[in-house]
């Protein structure tokens, strides 16, 4: 049998480095191709096209129509939840007449309640 020398042909690792660079070079170009922004319109330009055509606004304009449109849903959507708690039917500890034991279970039944449809409030109308 014939002793080999080298550790691996010399053309298989000429192609294998071959297929490294390629490989690299194809996510590099991809890569920077994704990262690449839009390209941005020169506020001059910005300003002319809305002078010109009234329905293009600029962008700072949309940004903060949608803040304004969002502050108005957190604003209603925290009105909300509070009106669902404030919903919420309280039981009254002096409307119990039997003995001590039983009005204990309805309260501590009735507490329960109230804390799962509070919960029930938070739940449909989130806090963040």
């Amino acid at each position: 049998m014939k002793n080999q020398k080298e550790f691996i042909q010399i053309p298989l690792l000429i192609a294998i480095i071959a297929g490294i660079l390629i490989v690299v070079a194809v996510g590099y170009i991809v890569a920077k191709r994704a990262n690449n922004p839009e390209q941005v319109i020169p506020s001059e330009e910005v300003l002319k096209n809305s002078n010109e055509e009234s329905t293009t606004t600029p962008a700072v304009d949309a940004n903060s129509i949608f803040l304004k449109e969002e502050m108005a849903r957190k604003k209603q959507r925290d009105i909300d939840r509070e009106q669902c708690i404030t919903s919420v039917v309280q039981y009254d500890p002096n409307s119990c007449k039997v003995s001590a034991l039983t009005c204990a279970t309805i309260r501590a039944r009735e507490k329960e309640r109230v804390n799962e449809e509070t919960d029930r409030c938070y739940f449909r109308f989130p806090t963040n």
